[in-house]
């Protein structure tokens, strides 16, 4: 019994190893930073910059309570809605997103009162110009569609 265990647990540990070679190849693990560029520039904050530069297909932004996880989602979220990531000049390499607009995209949130409304609307309504979208509202008026003026949207 205990050397079944054993033979078990080193496949568990060589199935984990593999696994974490999957997520270094494959995920970009940074933290974000709360506090704002010197420059003053209203999208991307410091320690956020590998985040939004990655060509990883699939990205986790991970870090503390106000860690600036949210700004940076939504920072991402609007540029692919765009086609472009407005903070970075346009001859930068990485100006241009992996997605020409019109592009549909979804945010989930814990629960929609307190995290949706309270907190990712906010964020989002904070990062872009209210001129440049419209809010379609649910049966309970809150925001549940932002629409862009190329055709984009974010459902939330």
């Amino acid at each position: 019994m205990l050397e079944q265990n054993l033979q078990i647990n080193q496949r568990a540990l060589v199935h984990g190893r593999e696994l974490l070679k999957f997520i270094k190849r494959n995920f970009i693990l940074t933290y974000g930073d709360a506090s704002k560029r010197p420059d003053g520039a209203p999208f991307m904050r410091d320690g956020q910059e590998k985040f939004h530069r990655s060509k990883k297909r699939i990205r986790l932004l991970r870090g503390r309570n106000v860690s600036g996880k949210t700004h940076a989602g939504a920072c991402e979220a609007i540029a692919y809605c765009l086609g472009c990531r407005p903070w970075l000049s346009k001859t930068d390499p990485d100006y241009k997103t992996p997605f020409e607009a019109p592009v549909i995209g979804r945010v989930f949130g814990e629960d929609f009162k307190r995290h949706i409304e309270g907190i990712i609307v906010p964020t989002f309504q904070g990062l872009i110009e209210k001129k440049s979208i419209r809010f379609e509202r649910n049966n309970n008026k809150a925001i549940s569609v932002m629409h862009f003026q190329n055709g984009s949207k974010i459902e939330f």
